[in-house]
């Protein structure tokens, strides 16, 4: 079978963590005559109503930085669990799932896209309604153009899919859900951004993402991160995180729904093209560190963002619905 770094790394780490990481294989992608694994991981207790933690990288193939630092933050954690007494029992009152490789097919074969020329993260049905810059917002003209929908009418391509239902499966057994998706390639400032990318209005549990927000700037007063909705940067058509969001509140209309904070962590790698222009000439060379002590500072650089996220989900109940 086809391979490359990052996915010979995740199999590393499944394989070598068997009584940790629960895997499974949520889609197989395929690839000439063979097929790529979508991995969904499961870490901690798999005990239903538990607050969930969601780590997603690797929605686009040529930001392998995303998946990278999901894998580091992975490969720590586990190796902390073997020994730390507190986050044992931290992992016993919360659940992690991810997907550190969404699209297998794109990282493959160092395309922004799936091999069906589909911007997996505008490939949801929903339509932007304000902020709208063609054709960054995502076009439904050619598969050839980049920012791509796939054809109207058309179900979604199947890694979308696995994230979405994999996502849903937790969703509907949780009352708190927060997810971190990890993609690269915006501006010279790492942003955190939250829904929505189709509408200039708060998504629907705004409030308890600002009184977390709020404990994590208190928490880290000189964090690096630029916060604000994406829709404040550009309308996003098909936004997957904005899909799940709205599925979320219909899926639980006729009840209380469960609480859903889902974020996307845009790392600024102008940045790193801005120190090191040469770095454009190569594949990826636009969206990930290419000098050794770059990666190495981004792969450092981020850590007390995912910690802090895993305790806050952990111990949500404490802040949810402090006033």
């Amino acid at each position: 079978m086809k391979s490359f770094y990052e996915l010979e790394k995740l199999e590393l780490l499944i394989k070598n963590n068997p009584s940790l990481i629960k895997a499974e294989q949520l889609a197989q992608v395929p690839v000439g005559i063979t097929e790529l694994p979508v991995w969904g991981l499961t870490i901690g207790s798999s005990r239903p109503g538990l607050p969930v933690l969601a780590l997603i990288g690797g929605i686009h193939g040529l930001e392998k930085v995303g998946s990278q630092a999901v894998l580091a933050f992975l490969h720590g954690l586990v190796n902390r669990l073997k020994w730390d007494k507190n986050y044992q029992t931290l992992l016993n009152e919360v659940t992690i799932i991810s997907i550190p490789i969404v699209n297998p097919g794109g990282m493959l074969l160092h395309r922004r896209s799936n091999l069906n020329g589909v911007d997996l993260m505008r490939n949801a049905p929903q339509d932007a309604q304000e902020n709208i810059h063609f054709p960054v917002s995502g076009h439904r003209i050619s598969s050839h153009l980049p920012w791509y929908r796939g054809r109207q009418g058309d179900e979604m391509e199947l890694e979308s899919k696995a994230l979405v239902q994999f996502c849903q499966r937790f969703t509907d057994q949780s009352p708190f859900v927060l997810s971190l998706d990890v993609h690269s390639g915006f501006g010279l400032h790492d942003r955190l951004w939250y829904p929505y990318g189709c509408y200039n209005k708060d998504f629907p549990d705004f409030d308890q993402f600002a009184r977390m927000y709020h404990a994590f700037s208190e928490t880290f007063p000189y964090h690096v991160y630029k916060t604000e909705s994406q829709a404040d940067s550009y309308g996003i058509h098909g936004d997957l995180w904005d899909f799940i969001t709205l599925e979320n509140q219909r899926r639980h209309a006729h009840g209380t729904p469960p609480t859903l904070i889902p974020l996307t962590l845009e790392l600024g790698s102008w940045r790193w093209v801005k120190k090191n222009p040469i770095q454009l000439l190569g594949k990826g060379g636009m969206f990930n560190p290419v000098k050794r002590h770059r990666y190495e500072r981004t792969m450092r650089r981020h850590y007390h963002l995912f910690d802090f996220l895993l305790h806050a989900c952990a111990n949500y109940t404490f802040w949810e619905n402090d006033k």
